[in-house]
């Protein structure tokens, strides 16, 4: 996936090349030199590499993996049977998919540009991640990865001799905006499992609060301008899962129940989630950047239009289920107030109510679990803490 929700696209494909290249290095390298790529990499030169190969995709995986990786193989290959016709794509050679058990932070990476392919990181999320609300972890980041792989590997129309003549380094999909690369993917993710972000009560959230400060599509908070999440406001790093998933869907919802054309009529569609596999299709051969007429070509609406009704709709939808919790009995809110740029989460109560303890990002020292009293009102840090 990205699966981890503070990785940019490029940061994470620039992450996957290196280390594959780490990998390949490591067979061709003198010793010493194969001992400081290894470690840089957290690729121990002790590990015995093994390799699965289907029908669709070859699993790189160090041998004492071999049980989860027979079931990521799995998960692929239903993944390909369901997300290839969709996005109306078919990769011409099988796809290398890597398998790291070395991290205690979940995360998948995934890159088309030179037939890198996938890499995971078989580890379920924290309770603190957005991801966290999943049924299956592994089927989850699996139908994640392959969309992006799906979305980026496509070349049409003046793309196909360029990527004859210098090969799988140019693909236009790869430069489309990160929200809409991380949108499509959250959208299968959930549309494929019975869980997934887009149902996450967690962001459910974030956009009621949003709208209970009146911030919902306002540029002191997030609009469409900065869906790409180069934004210091909150949720930061998870902007362009969260409200990328947000415009796929609301691509899918705004369509008739009935449609079987784009709003072009030039491509044949089975349904308004149709419209978003044509949208791919059709980005790999046009010129990358120039966003809004291949969506509108597709939809009938531009992206702005996309975003202004969808504002409307969730201003709407959440308003009222707020006024609906008012008029319910509420426990009063226990509120830490943190100075500017911390960022607290994995929030816990204790049992008898006394204690509070959470995780706290701070700007000015490392990251750290903190309690508090909550009579008393006195904090202790109990030590440093990175991830996990």
């Amino acid at each position: 996936m990205k699966s981890g929700p503070k990785k940019s696209t490029s940061t994470c494909a620039l992450t996957f090349a290196l280390s594959t290249l780490a990998i390949a290095s490591h067979a061709i390298a003198p010793p010493e030199a194969k001992s400081y790529i290894a470690d840089s990499f957290g690729i121990s030169s002790s590990w015995t590499w093994r390799e699965i190969t289907t029908a669709h995709f070859r699993i790189t995986f160090p041998t004492e993996m071999e049980g989860i990786a027979k079931q990521t193989a799995a998960h692929f290959e239903e993944a390909h049977r369901i997300l290839g016709p969709r996005l109306h794509w078919e990769p011409s050679k099988r796809t290398q998919v890597l398998l790291y058990d070395n991290s205690d932070a979940a995360n998948g990476l995934a890159a088309a540009a030179l037939r890198l392919g996938v890499v995971l990181y078989i580890t379920p999320p924290e309770p603190w991640f957005s991801t966290t609300y999943y049924d299956d972890w592994l089927k989850m980041v699996v139908f994640h990865e392959y969309t992006h792989f799906l979305n980026m590997d496509p070349t049409r129309s003046f793309w196909t001799p360029i990527r004859w003549v210098f090969g799988d380094g140019t693909l236009p999909n790869a430069l489309l905006p990160t929200w809409m690369l991380e949108g499509h993917a959250v959208w299968n993710e959930t549309k494929f499992t019975s869980a997934g972000r887009g149902r996450s009560p967690y962001w459910e959230g974030i956009l009621r609060a949003a709208v209970e400060e009146k911030l919902l599509g306002s540029p002191q908070l997030v609009n469409l301008d900065l869906l790409n999440g180069d934004t210091f406001e909150f949720p930061e790093g998870e902007i362009p899962y969260l409200y990328g998933y947000q415009m796929m869907n609301q691509v899918v919802q705004s369509a008739p129940k009935d449609v079987k054309k784009t709003a072009d009529g030039e491509s044949a569609v089975q349904g308004p989630e149709d419209l978003l596999g044509v949208l791919s299709i059709r980005s790999s051969g046009r010129v990358p950047y120039f966003i809004q007429g291949n969506i509108k070509n597709v939809s009938g609406r531009s992206w702005s239009t996309h975003w202004r009704e969808w504002v409307t709709e969730t201003n709407r939808r959440l308003g009222l289920q707020l006024e609906q919790m008012k008029q319910e009995k509420q426990p009063d809110p226990y509120v830490v107030r943190r100075p500017n740029f911390d960022s607290l989460r994995a929030i816990r109560f204790s049992r008898d109510d006394q204690w509070v303890s959470w995780i706290n990002d701070g700007s000015d020292r490392r990251t750290g679990i903190h309690v508090q009293n909550l009579k008393s009102g006195r904090e202790l840090r109990l030590g440093a803490q990175l991830l996990g």
